[in-house]
């Protein structure tokens, strides 16, 4: 049992638990890790393999009781069962780079009208020349707010889109 009270950090029992907790956390990440198709897990579990058989329980002072030394025999077995494989590792993948047409921006052209069939009853009374000058400020200034306002939407949509990308990678 692992207890962190000052009697018990100090007794001679503290360091058998330790090492069982160790023994037990060690088999549940051969467990959940161990069995993946990446193959690098082996090389860093073949590290922890090596260490586990180099334990012995003949010390002189302090033998590892029996119950330490089959759960020593458990964790050595599930180790040496997960790593084992004769294939050889697979080498790293790079990931593939977007493609131009996934980096693309969708952008959406502004409404326009057909400035020929335009007639505003603001121009009934002016003459032709400043009817069709007001007409085609006016078109222009609509021309302008629309376009605007579409760049707005475009770079809300970009700066959504950066941040979504930003919290894929930081996640």
């Amino acid at each position: 049992r692992l207890s962190f009270e000052k009697d018990d950090i100090q007794s001679e029992t503290n360091p058998l638990a330790i090492l069982a907790s160790i023994l037990r956390m060690t088999q549940q990440a051969f467990n959940t890790i161990g069995k993946s198709d990446e193959g690098s897990e082996r090389e860093i579990f073949g590290e922890i393999t090596k260490s586990l058989l180099s334990i012995t329980g003949k010390r002189k002072g302090l033998p590892l009781p029996q119950s330490i030394k089959s759960l020593l025999a458990e964790t050595a077995r599930i180790a040496t069962s997960t790593c084992a494989s004769n294939a050889p590792r697979q080498p790293l993948q790079r990931r593939k780079a977007a493609t131009i047409k996934e980096l693309a921006i969708k952008t959406l052209a502004p409404r326009m009208e057909d400035p020929s069939r335009y007639n505003m009853s603001k121009d009934k009374n002016k003459s032709q020349l400043r009817a069709e000058h007001d007409r085609n400020r006016r078109e222009y200034k609509r021309e302008h707010k629309a376009a605007m306002r579409e760049l707005r939407l475009d770079g809300a949509f970009v700066e959504s889109e950066r941040r979504k990308a930003k919290g894929e990678v930081d996640a």
